[in-house]
């Protein structure tokens, strides 16, 4: 077998990627130092990404892992993993979490879309920007609240000619006139 050359690690990063968690898990380490640690581990398979049209999309489908810490043996309120389960999820989800109405596990996130900024880490491992993590999709307002907003907007203008037209010492002169 012939001897092998040092190759540098190459890994996805995008401004902003749309990613599907294939698979997740719980996972418990040991640092250098001895101290054990508790996280999620996801495995994100790229479905699109902002530059997809300068490379024809070559990360399109690949799939690199990432992880989200525990705190004190649970989802912390902020960070990483809140985040993921909140875009994952939706807000709901995390409300019942922290009413303690369900538990989290990993797994539940499966299937699940979220946009996120990907970037290379220290150690050359691509890695969600833990505050750029967000829905698949932004809610949008329904047809029915977004009729109802327009209906609003143009009662509001409405009232607000009347208001200036009252306030019109000219136009209340020229209507006197013309009466």
């Amino acid at each position: 077998m012939a001897g092998r050359e040092y190759v540098e690690p190459v890994a996805f990063e995008s401004m902003r990627a749309l990613v599907e968690i294939a698979a997740a898990e719980d996972y418990l380490g040991t640092t250098q130092a001895g101290e054990r640690f508790e996280k999620a581990n996801f495995d994100y398979k790229v479905v699109s990404y902002e530059e997809q049209d300068e490379d024809d999309g070559e990360w399109i489908g690949e799939v690199f892992t990432d992880g989200a810490y525990y705190k004190n043996g649970g989802v912390p309120p902020r960070g990483k993993l809140p985040n993921t389960i909140i875009a994952a999820k939706g807000e709901k989800y995390f409300d019942d979490l922290k009413a303690g109405r369900i538990t989290f596990e990993p797994e539940h996130l499966v299937g699940c879309r979220l946009r996120a900024q990907v970037e290379i880490s220290e150690k050359g491992y691509s890695t969600l920007v833990w505050n750029t993590i967000g829905p698949e999709k932004k809610p949008r307002a329904s047809r029915k609240a977004k009729k109802a907003a327009e209906a609003l907007e143009e009662q509001n203008a409405k009232d607000l000619q009347a208001a200036e037209d009252a306030s019109n010492p000219l136009l209340n002169e020229e209507e006197k006139a013309a009466s």
